[in-house]
């Protein structure tokens, strides 16, 4: 029993401690060009873009970088903070054709690049409880760097290129999925020499139980006026 009361109270700790959640990962991908890249599941709990305008891609906007010169950024709606950031650099080479004009706004060279160590993406006004899912696009930049998001447990997305035209290299982007156990939500980006981000979304998704429990409604529904 007593062993149980410590293994508790040490569980209670470490949950005080920790100031996010677990993030699971999806796979890396090659970002195609095509507006359908941009997921639009559940509703949309906040975004941000280096680009130097609002973006809509998919239905889905992507607010503007406010004016970016260092330290804690804030977004339209104070829902994505920015730290340790050391400018909004303009580097890269765009694509060639083929691509949807606003998707590419989204990886344009534009972005945030964190000063010497790692950049914090900070996530607020979330509902404990409720399933979330980011999504982050690497920007084309001028060299062949790589850069790795982590939660606050060392989970990570793995290595995301960012594009490069020149050597026929697509920028990347990655989605992540988490419970939120507490308002806020914090991912660290990592680079060789820079952390480099070009754009991001965060959404609130239903669990999928919830779905299956509608899904399963909407079939015996049927069901019920087929034997009608």
């Amino acid at each position: 029993m007593k062993k149980i009361t410590l293994f508790s109270a040490f569980l209670l700790c470490a949950s005080m401690q920790a100031n996010s959640a677990i993030i699971t990962w999806d796979s890396v991908t090659n970002a195609s060009g095509n507006a359908s890249d941009v997921l639009s599941v559940g509703t949309l709990h906040d975004s941000a873009t280096s680009y130097n305008s609002d973006v809509l891609v998919n239905g889905q906007l992507f607010n503007r970088d406010l004016g970016l010169s260092g330290g804690t950024v804030s977004y339209n709606n104070s829902g994505i903070t920015f730290s340790n950031v050391q400018s909004n650099a303009n580097y890269g080479a765009l694509p060639g054709s083929g691509w949807d004009s606003e998707y590419l706004k989204l990886v344009d060279q534009g972005s945030w690049r964190g000063n010497g160590g790692d950049l914090k993406i900070n996530i607020s006004n979330l509902i404990s409880g409720n399933n979330y899912l980011v999504q982050i696009w690497n920007p084309y930049w001028n060299t062949n760097w790589t850069t790795e998001y982590k939660d606050e447990f060392g989970n990570s997305s793995g290595l995301l290129k960012h594009g490069l035209s020149s050597a026929a290299i697509l920028p990347q982007f990655v989605v992540g999925r988490f419970t939120a156990d507490a308002s806020t939500q914090t991912i660290s980006a990592f680079g060789p020499t820079y952390a480099v981000v070009g754009s991001i979304q965060v959404r609130d998704v239903p669990e999928p139980s919830t779905l299956a429990i509608l899904a399963l409604g909407i079939i015996g529904l049927g069901a019920a006026r087929f034997k009608k």
